[in-house]
């Protein structure tokens, strides 16, 4: 009897699980909303009390979306219900096929008020959150189509000559007859070049006898991004009425001043989320009505071809700051995207969430050869270059992240998630032909960043061998500037509590010997509250092994980093650092999160540290070393620079968004703040002294009727450069920082 009760009660479970639908109401779009439940007939809500991801990630998949993105409680992210529920405190495995089959009290008992409305933000499929060139009637299948030019390298690129497009594995031609003005600049854009040149005849001869012609009577509008998304008459052997082959000239990319649109966190230079400077702010663009069309007029702006993708949800992490543009509608010819209609600057109802994001299409690299050699795993291994008619490798003694990345980059492979050094791979017999490299984060290949002469290289050890290991997400640290702007002040403190802090070099050189005079003398301490959120796509873990964290026995904890984060206080006359400090990351955990997401690293007990994405940490201005020591300054007026990750001791998507400054006026016993603000370091180049009050440098800068493009000598003794586009005009400047 018992047996046939239990199998009665499986049953009813089962059908309940198959007879239960859910929807999302109340939300912006259709994968987001707080949830509702048909049962009996009637639509109700869940319930918020126990709600995670977990549960979140069964209404997804009863939807038919592959998995959540977040989970929300209460009423501020899609509104209050009527008060009805049919679910309460559900707990879910994550593996149900149905939010029935979770536990959870008997339907329609609860003790929950309108606002307790459980929601959810499904995480969508690819092709819906990623728009890329579709193909026309004519093109069929063929999604991607191989074209190149065969033409001159000039500056290590071909931007025109005879067109060539593979299909079905063997290289032909396009019928120049019917070819238009519209045709060029949609095939230069699917090139990597911005625009077309017009020429007296697209007709050039053929070098073959039967050349074939995969392509003829191309029509193109000039919109598209590609050219198997226009008109064609299929692709077949086609006669030509011409007798010659398509040849065609594109514009090159020419920046003569510093952009207004930005692309940030993607792995090439030519992606990533797009964000626009309106004033002296940069923010995002909402990806409300994000399309091919607008992405190309990002592109194309940007001095690249036409968009390859357009993507949506903040396909390369959140930005920070306000959404500046929404409601974005391109014809897809504008110049710049604000000449496209828009709601107006800073009105929108998205947030960064929505943020929207581009890949452009970059003109292919001649030369540079490279490749990773030596290990099973084709995203990690030892760097090898290619020079003189042979392959070598590259010296390790100056391998960092930086140069790491440039790697990844080039081969397409992804960020790279660790910069390897040593003879850790299979046994090569090629020598080392390429050291002292030090690369900029924006560079494209590793041949362009700064190096010893080929004839002239030099190692500490045949074991110094550089190597990469690359990887498709990573994290990206951003201070929260408004918390660090509130929570400042000036402390006077006796050197007797501060002996810990002495210990772990957090005092100025000073206290030393005033502490040999009486351990009752005060330093003046500048206190102040860091809160860092990481806003990319993977967690952000210490740069060590647990094994090799370090023990302070005073504080009786472990540093996973020496420096976690470095704060230097800079004169606003001059811009030179006055003083310094600097902080160890002893508990490195998600102190809280942002609605949606789930705390992972907890540092209690010697627990592992590292902080979640959307999650964050943050250091109280009363711990110890939340300080810079000002004793030894006189009042006056200053920058505190805070740093983050400095040295880029961790691998981030973007190293750009590291560094926040506070105006701070010293008047003895207290401080007022003044702006606080990301330092927006599109050039990576941070400058000292000079007269720029610590910006960082601006490239292209014009001086003296040319534009420099990084740092320079030219008329001083040591690496200077230009804080603003036009020197002449504004006489602002600094000197490069190392």
């Amino acid at each position: 009897m018992r047996w046939i009760l239990l199998a009665s009660i499986a049953l009813l479970s089962v059908e309940l699980s198959c007879s239960v639908k859910v929807r999302l109401v109340g939300g912006k779009h259709k994968y987001e909303g707080r949830i509702e439940i048909l049962y009996k007939s009637e639509w109700r809500a869940v319930c918020d009390h126990k709600w995670n991801k977990n549960g979140a990630r069964i209404v997804c998949r009863m939807l038919g979306y592959p998995d959540v993105l977040r989970f929300t409680k209460g009423p501020h992210a899609f509104g209050r219900g009527n008060g009805k529920f049919w679910l309460d405190d559900v707990i879910c495995s994550g593996e149900e096929e149905s939010i029935a089959s979770c536990s959870h009290r008997p339907w329609g008992r609860n003790n929950c008020l309108s606002f307790n409305q459980a929601g959810v933000v499904c995480k969508r499929h690819m092709s819906d959150m990623v728009a890329v060139p579709k193909p026309s009637i004519a093109s069929g299948e063929v999604r991607k189509l191989n074209i190149r030019l065969q033409g001159p390298v000039v500056d290590d690129y071909i931007s025109e000559g005879v067109v060539q497009v593979q299909h079905e594995g063997i290289w032909g031609y396009i019928c120049p007859s019917t070819w238009t003005k519209a045709n060029s600049f949609v095939l230069c854009g699917d090139l990597g070049f911005p625009n077309m040149e017009i020429q007296g005849s697209n007709s050039a001869a053929s070098q073959e006898e039967q050349p074939v012609y995969w392509l003829n009577k191309v029509t193109c509008q000039g919109w598209e991004s590609s050219i198997v998304s226009c008109d064609h008459a299929g692709f077949a052997r086609h006669q030509c009425d011409d007798d010659g082959v398509l040849r065609i000239k594109c514009v090159r990319r020419h920046i003569t001043k510093p952009l207004d649109v930005r692309l940030r966190s993607g792995v090439l230079v030519s992606e990533g989320r797009v964000e626009v400077q309106y004033q002296d702010f940069w923010g995002t663009v909402c990806d409300d009505h994000w399309t091919l069309k607008e992405a190309n007029v990002v592109c194309r702006s940007l001095g690249y071809g036409s968009a390859a993708m357009a993507a949506t949800n903040a396909y390369f992490g959140r930005g920070m700051g306000r959404v500046l543009l929404d409601d974005v509608t391109c014809h897809g010819t504008e110049r710049h995207i604000t000449q496209c209609r828009h709601r107006g600057w800073r009105r929108s109802n998205c947030n960064n969430h929505e943020d929207a994001s581009v890949s452009c299409h970059a003109p292919a690299l001649q030369g540079h050869q490279i490749r990773i050699q030596g290990s099973t795993n084709p995203k990690e291994g030892r760097v090898e270059v290619f020079h003189d008619g042979k392959w070598g490798t590259v010296c390790g003694d100056t391998w960092g992240i930086e140069e790491a990345m440039i790697v990844c980059r080039q081969l397409n492979l992804g960020y790279a998630g660790r910069a390897l050094t040593g003879n850790n791979f299979t046994a090569t017999e090629h020598r080392v032909i390429m050291s002292g490299v030090r690369c900029r984060v924006d560079e494209v290949s590793l041949y362009y960043c700064q190096h010893d002469e080929w004839t002239n290289t030099t190692c500490s050890s045949k074991k110094s061998v550089a190597g990469v290991l690359c990887v498709n997400e990573l994290p990206d640290l951003v201070i929260n500037t408004d918390m660090l702007k509130t929570y400042m002040e000036m402390n006077t403190i006796a050197l007797q509590y501060l002996q810990c802090a002495m210990e772990e070099n957090c005092l100025s050189a000073s206290a030393a010997w005033m502490m040999r005079d009486s351990v009752w003398n005060r330093r003046r301490l500048l206190r102040f509250s860091v809160q860092v959120e990481n806003r990319g796509l993977d967690h952000f873990r210490p740069a060590v092994d647990k094994s090799k964290w370090k023990w302070h026995k005073c504080h009786k904890h472990y540093h996973s980093m020496e420096t976690f984060s470095s704060y230097d206080l800079l004169s606003q006359r001059t811009g030179k650092k006055v003083a310094q400090g600097h902080k160890a990351s002893f508990c490195l955990e998600d102190t809280k999160c942002d609605p949606g997401f789930e705390r992972v690293w907890n540092c209690t007990d010697m627990g592992d540290q590292g902080i979640s994405p959307g999650c964050f940490d943050i250091y109280h201005y009363n711990i110890d070393c939340q300080w810079v020591d000002v004793s030894d300054l006189t009042h006056g007026a200053f920058y505190l620079r805070v740093h983050v990750n400095p040295g880029n001791q961790v691998a981030e998507s973007d190293f750009r968004n590291n560094v926040a400054k506070c105006q701070v006026y010293d008047y003895g016993r207290y401080v007022i703040v003044g702006s606080c603000r990301i330092e927006n370091c599109d050039s990576g180049v941070d400058t000292h002294g000079g007269n720029a009050g610590g910006d960082c440098c601006v490239f292209p800068f014009k001086f003296r009727g040319k534009l420099f493009h990084d740092c320079t000598t030219d008329s001083y003794s040591k690496k200077w450069c230009s804080t603003t586009f036009d020197f002449k005009k504004d006489r602002k400047w600094g000197l490069c920082h190392d």
